[in-house]
């Protein structure tokens, strides 16, 4: 994750320092004497635009800087392939799915399919 996420912090850091420079250019632009009033308009909603998204790629390269900073095996310790099941795979339904049906194997074979519990069970 972090090569990724790194690529992206560069990404937007650099992108937001050309951004800049295109907002000082338009700035520097509107303010020349002899532009019609509609180049200045064009010009300072540029310089407004590029102000706007260099902050939106300020807070994205942040964002990616959190990302590679996380220490993400705090959250939960993986012992196994869950907290919940760490010895066996369950087949668990989706919210609103249909019940997940049994195989239908040969009673002499039902052994082989079977979880302990069910067999404790019967």
């Amino acid at each position: 994750m972090s090569t990724k996420a790194k690529w992206e912090e560069h990404h937007h850091t650099d992108h937001a320092a050309h951004l800049g420079k295109e907002a000082t250019h338009h700035r520097a632009m509107a303010a020349l004497p002899g532009k019609s009033k509609e180049e200045v308009a064009l010009h300072k909603s540029h310089a407004e635009h590029c102000e706007a998204e260099q902050a939106r790629h300020l807070e994205k390269a942040e964002d990616c800087r959190k990302a590679v900073e996380s220490d993400f095996s705090k959250l939960a310790p993986l012992n196994g392939v869950s907290g919940v099941t760490p010895n066996r795979v369950l087949a668990v339904p989706r919210p609103g799915q249909q019940p997940i049906a049994k195989a239908n194997v040969p009673t002499e074979f039902s052994h082989l399919f079977s979880t302990q519990d069910e067999r404790e069970a019967s």
